[in-house]
C-alpha cells in the first residue's frame, strides 16, 4: 500500500487538534470559569508564532492538516521526554547530584549537566526525530523552506501542550495571580525559544535534503545533518542553563531570558530568509 494513503492533506489530524484543544478548554473551564483566559494566555502566543512562520512561507503556504499533523507528532515527543528525563535525572541521583538552588560546586556541575547534557539534548533530539518523522508521513516537502514550516509545527505542538502542563500542574501551588505571571513569562520567553531553535533545525534540515538547490555540494550533507542536532542543542542548552543559574531572581531570570530568545529569534529568522533567498536564485 502506498504510504500517502492519507488523504485531503491531512484534514483528519486538523480536527483531531481542534477537538483536543476544545477538549483541553472544557477541562480546564471545568476546573474554575477563569482557567480558560489563563490557557489562552498560555498557548495563543506560540500559535500566532507558528502562523507568522507559516504565512511567512509566500511561494506556498502550507496546508494546515500538515502543520496540525506536525504539532500531533510535537505533542506526543512530551511523553518520551518526561520519561527519558526521568531516568537521566534519577542516573545524576545515583551518583549523589541532586538539584539544589546554591552555587556550590556540586550544584552548578548539576545544572551544567542537566541543562546542557539532559534537557536540550532529549527534547531537541525528540523534536528532530519527529520532524523527519513527519517528512516521512506526506509529500508537501516540496520547497526548501518547507522543512522550516514543519519543524516549526513539530516544535510547536512540543512547547504548547508542555506548557499546559508546566501551568496547570503548578496553579494549585501557584495561585492565578502567580500562575498568569508564569504564563506571560513563558510566553516570551520558553515558547518563542522552542520555536526559534526549531527554525535554525530547520534550515540545516533543509540543507540536508536540498544541498544541490540551495548551492551546496552533496558532500555537506553529512555536516547539515549534524549540524541540525548540534546547534540547536548549544542554543537550547545555553538557554536553559542561564535560567537555571538565575534562580534567586525571577525578574531577572524572566529579562535575561527574553534578551537571549531576541538575539536567537533575529539569527534564525534572517538565517531562514537567506535560505529562502538562497531556494529562489
Amino acid at each position: 500500500m502506498d504510504r500517502y494513503w492519507i488523504v485531503d492533506e491531512f484534514r483528519w489530524a486538523h480536527i483531531l487538534l481542534l477537538a483536543l484543544l476544545i477538549y483541553i478548554g472544557w477541562r480546564v473551564f471545568l476546573l474554575n470559569w477563569i482557567y480558560p483566559i489563563l490557557l489562552g494566555t498560555a498557548l495563543i502566543p506560540g500559535i500566532l508564532y507558528l502562523n507568522l512562520v507559516r504565512l511567512s512561507d509566500v511561494d506556498k503556504i502550507e496546508p494546515l492538516g500538515v502543520i496540525a499533523l506536525q504539532m500531533i507528532i510535537g505533542i506526543l515527543l512530551i511523553y518520551p521526554a518526561i520519561f527519558f528525563e526521568g531516568q537521566l535525572i534519577q542516573l545524576l541521583r545515583n551518583f549523589n547530584l541532586t538539584p539544589a538552588y546554591n552555587f556550590s560546586p556540586s550544584s552548578l556541575f548539576f545544572w551544567i549537566v542537566f541543562a546542557l547534557l539532559i534537557v536540550a539534548p532529549v527534547e531537541e533530539g525528540l523534536k528532530f526525530a519527529g520532524t523527519f518523522l513527519g517528512n516521512y508521513l506526506h509529500q508537501e516537502n516540496d520547497e526548501p523552506s518547507d522543512t522550516v514550516v514543519y519543524c516549526v509545527a513539530v516544535a510547536a505542538g512540543f512547547a504548547l501542550f508542555e506548557n499546559y502542563r508546566y501551568i496547570f500542574g503548578n496553579v494549585s501551588q501557584l495561585g492565578l495571580n502567580d500562575a498568569f505571571i508564569l504564563a506571560i513569562a513563558r510566553s516570551f520567553t520558553a515558547i518563542p525559544l522552542h520555536l526559534g531553535v526549531a527554525m535554525t533545525m530547520g534550515a540545516y534540515l533543509s540543507a540536508y535534503y536540498n544541498p544541490e538547490q540551495l548551492g551546496f555540494h552533496p558532500s555537506k550533507k553529512s555536516s547539515f545533518l549534524l549540524k541540525a542536532f548540534t546547534v540547536p542543542v548549544l542554543i537550547h542548552g545555553i538557554y536553559d542553563l542561564i535560567v537555571f543559574l538565575l534562580f534567586f531572581n525571577f525578574y531577572l531570570q524572566v529579562t535575561a531570558a527574553i534578551i537571549y530568545v531576541i538575539i536567537i529569534s533575529l539569527y534564525t529568522w534572517f538565517q531562514v530568509q537567506e535560505l529562502r533567498k538562497r531556494g529562489l536564485d
